[in-house]
């Protein structure tokens, strides 16, 4: 979903949210990558599982979402976002992106952060999203990214753990 933007000689002025359709917003997080960065896939395990709508403010991403529940388990969804874009990812699904350009990134929750819930799962685990980013010209191997995503659990070992 795209932002409407209104420019002018001060700049300009956009509304980002206005009505998520019984979303209740518990936390707003930032993120600032530069490009070439990964970072996820994160969740948080269920009673604490987060619903997200992520929005671009500057920058550009590919994002995924990977369904962490059967009977779609698995299953990546991914989505080109620009500036000004905004994206909803379900609840029980692990999230990441990768910065195409240096990124300005908004995360609204529905849940709070609960670090005792949090998982993360490495993104190589996952064949799809190394697929889509080669088709772009990225390797994920070649990505700037945190020890805790690169050595984080597997998605099959996720599946053998809370499946």
């Amino acid at each position: 979903m795209n932002c409407k933007v209104f420019n002018d000689n001060r700049g300009s002025f956009n509304q980002v949210v206005q009505f998520l359709g019984g979303f209740t917003i518990a936390q707003v997080n930032h993120s600032y990558s530069y490009e070439g960065v990964w970072r996820g896939l994160h969740q948080q395990l269920s009673p604490r599982s987060q619903e997200k709508w992520v929005y671009v403010v500057s920058g550009a991403i590919i994002d995924f979402a990977v369904s962490l529940r059967e009977p779609d388990f698995g299953e990546v969804t991914v989505e080109f976002l620009e500036e000004h874009s905004l994206v909803k990812i379900p609840n029980f699904c692990a999230h990441g992106f990768f910065a195409r350009k240096t990124s300005h990134v908004i995360y609204f929750t529905d849940v709070l952060f609960s670090p005792p819930h949090e998982i993360s799962i490495t993104p190589f685990s996952v064949p799809k999203i190394d697929e889509i980013l080669r088709e772009t010209g990225i390797k994920l191997s070649e990505a700037i990214m945190s020890d805790k995503d690169k050595f984080a659990m597997t998605l099959a070992r996720y599946k053998e753990k809370y499946l």
